[in-house]
């Protein structure tokens, strides 16, 4: 069996802090990061995200599918859009499976 380490970097994800208190996973993506942080003392975890919501549109885009900027800049400036905290993540099945072998590997029951 992969650690749980091998299996959040096959997805994508960077292991940035493995300390006393945490374990924190990041994944950074072109229209959307998101974060995974275990907090070992609390035995508990939360996913975190953001995406790009283009303000000519109340639809989720990805600034590939539409060339809504011009540059590096734009893609960060109000007049084109903003980055907004997700309060929902879908977790597919490689994902709930790399959760699990860490909370399995943190020895919590």
């Amino acid at each position: 069996m992969k650690s749980a380490r091998e299996l959040f970097e096959e997805l994508g994800y960077e292991q940035q802090v493995n300390n006393d208190e945490q374990i924190y996973y990041y994944l950074k993506k072109e229209t959307y990061t998101k974060s995974i942080e275990f907090r070992k003392f609390a035995k508990d975890f939360c996913i975190n995200g953001m995406e790009w919501l283009a303000n000519d549109s109340s639809e989720w885009h990805t600034m590939s599918e539409n060339n809504l900027f011009r540059d590096e800049f734009d893609k960060y400036c109000c007049k084109y859009g903003h980055w907004v905290s997700n309060y929902f993540n879908y977790i597919d099945a490689k994902l709930l499976q790399a959760i699990n072998q860490q909370i399995n590997e943190l020895g919590w029951k």
